[in-house]
């Protein structure tokens, strides 16, 4: 059970760190490395170096953008939601009680992953390894990310039941008539209604969407859009967070000497497949490396 400082030492220490960051603002930057114009953000490290400094093992916001710190960690059940006195995500990128929700990487490289309602770029770190509210990239986005994928110069981020569509090209805009419910954009597997979605990805050059929900998987040709007929393929696994398929290695860790990877994750694991046809012929779960590996940690 994790515990909240009491409120004045936790105001009082958050002010001191507060005046620090904006004393020292950072420029945010997009999702191609360019700083928005007439914006500055304070700066993430400094906040996180008062946390450090204080020994506290978790800061987070609550719903009202409100800085809480905490001492001891809870950590989140198998439907993602905490046990802990703050029941919102953990944004200690090394904690073991890291939960991941979806991965995904755009056409232009970027590649992203997601943890309640923020979010770190994995494919830079050349700001540090510092999260960030996903309303910073996609304001018109949705308030956390379930699956994530990207396909013909356009991102989609799914939320429950919807999905919302942003082209890629110089930022990210929101398509006109988003968001919509997903089967109005890929349709329903035969006799099925989804109220939720797991993860989701498509390997580069391919039209292929696969979908996990629970224990099931489906893929589907995009080109069908909400006529497209879901197959459902064999795999080993009762669950997953997130799923990637990418040409090069993400993180320290890399799937296959060439061609794309497949990653899985699942809690503090992930998984690696060299293609999705290995990942259809396992009968069990290869070794698993630690999540927090993307995110640059090494314990």
């Amino acid at each position: 059970m994790a515990r909240v400082l009491g409120a004045p030492v936790a105001l009082g220490l958050w002010s001191l760190c507060w005046s620090l960051a904006i004393a020292t603002p950072l420029p945010p930057t997009s999702a191609h490395g360019n700083v928005a114009e007439g914006e500055t953000k304070p700066d993430p490290d400094v906040t996180e170096r008062c946390s450090d400094g204080w020994s506290f093992d978790a800061t987070t916001l609550d719903d009202n953008g409100t800085m809480l710190f905490f001492k001891g960690h809870g950590h989140r059940n198998g439907t993602g939601h905490g046990n802990s006195t703050h029941h919102g995500p953990e944004y200690m990128r090394c904690s073991p009680h890291l939960v991941l929700s979806a991965l995904t990487s755009d056409n232009h490289g970027a590649t992203y992953a997601f943890s309640g309602t923020h979010y770190w770029r994995l494919d830079t770190s050349r700001d540090g390894w510092h999260s960030w509210p996903i309303a910073h990239q996609w304001p018109q986005g949705p308030s956390a990310v379930d699956a994530a994928f990207s396909w013909e110069e356009k991102l989609y981020l799914v939320q429950g039941t919807q999905v919302y569509v942003f082209l890629t090209k110089g930022g990210y805009t929101l398509v006109s008539g988003y968001p919509k419910r997903l089967e109005k954009e890929v349709g329903t597997p035969h006799g099925i209604i989804l109220d939720s979605v797991d993860a989701a990805f498509i390997c580069p050059g391919s039209s292929r969407l696969h979908i996990m929900a629970g224990r099931r998987l489906w893929w589907l040709d995009l080109k069908s859009g909400a006529q497209a007929t879901w197959t459902e393929l064999p795999w080993p696994h009762e669950k997953v967070d997130g799923a990637l398929c990418m040409e090069k290695s993400l993180g320290p860790n890399s799937c296959s000497a060439n061609g794309p990877g497949l990653y899985l994750i699942h809690g503090p694991n992930l998984y690696c497949y060299s293609d999705v046809e290995k990942l259809n012929a396992a009968k069990a779960l290869p070794q698993p490396q630690n999540v927090t590996s993307l995110l640059g940690c090494t314990h």
